[in-house]
């Protein structure tokens, strides 16, 4: 009895399902998804590289540039100079010439404590011609100084000797009438050959010629008192030193 209820309960559970299923609509059938064969690949990716920020450069352009040559004036020697030339003026005293290389200026002197006012002249290089009221000792050492043309202040001092017999004296332009026409014609002197005390010749002379007085030397020391004369052989040598006829 207990086996036809166990069946019935069976059967009764099958017919249930039966019925549960064919209530139930049909499932939808699946849709076959389509399956790619290509491999997808790997996008490449950007390498970021560097990127070069030009900076602007100058350009130095070349030119040719004329160099100049800057040409200094040579300074005067002052301790090379030597006075070449004296003589006496009948008017402002005594002339001296001076050789002073590279000079380039009108350097005022003072020769022996005796002030001579100079002038240059760009056509005789290296020279000063001075004036002065007075002559210079000679055949000694002196103090020799170079002044500046216009602030006077002393450019140079030393020591120089102006011996005698080594300063011919060139014929003076003459006193006075330059304009004579007979200037230089029937010259005639009045002259003394003098020796001083320490052997050293001198000449003293006044000249005249056709227009009057012409020119005068005068290289004797002022402070000598005795003298000799010279003898007839000296008196040629110093004729011919200073231009005497």
């Amino acid at each position: 009895m207990k086996r036809l209820q166990f069946h019935g309960w069976i059967g009764l559970l099958v017919l249930t399902m039966l019925a549960v299923s064919a209530c139930t609509p049909p499932a939808p059938a699946a849709t076959p998804t389509a399956v790619s064969t290509d491999t997808p690949q790997p996008s490449a990716t950007a390498t970021p590289t560097a990127t070069l920020t030009l900076t602007p450069t100058v350009t130095a352009t070349l030119t040719q540039t004329p160099t100049s040559t800057l040409t200094s004036t040579p300074a005067p020697s002052f301790e090379q100079a030597k006075v070449i030339e004296l003589r006496y003026q009948s008017v402002g005293g005594y002339q001296i010439t001076m050789v002073v290389p590279a000079v380039n200026a009108p350097y005022n002197v003072i020769l022996g404590g005796i002030n001579f006012k100079c002038s240059f002249d760009e056509k005789y290089p290296d020279r000063l011609f001075c004036f002065g009221l007075a002559k210079p000792p000679m055949d000694q050492t002196i103090t020799l100084a170079f002044l500046h043309p216009d602030t006077g202040k002393v450019m140079y001092q030393g020591k120089i000797v102006l011996d005698s017999r080594a300063l011919p004296t060139p014929v003076p332009s003459g006193y006075s009438q330059y304009d004579c026409p007979d200037r230089g014609k029937n010259v005639t002197c009045e002259i003394e050959c003098r020796i001083a005390p320490d052997g050293v010749p001198c000449m003293v002379a006044t000249c005249f010629d056709a227009c009057g007085p012409y020119y005068s030397v005068h290289t004797c020391p002022e402070d000598v008192s005795q003298w000799n004369m010279c003898n007839d052989e000296l008196l040629r040598e110093m004729k011919s030193r200073y231009n005497i006829p």
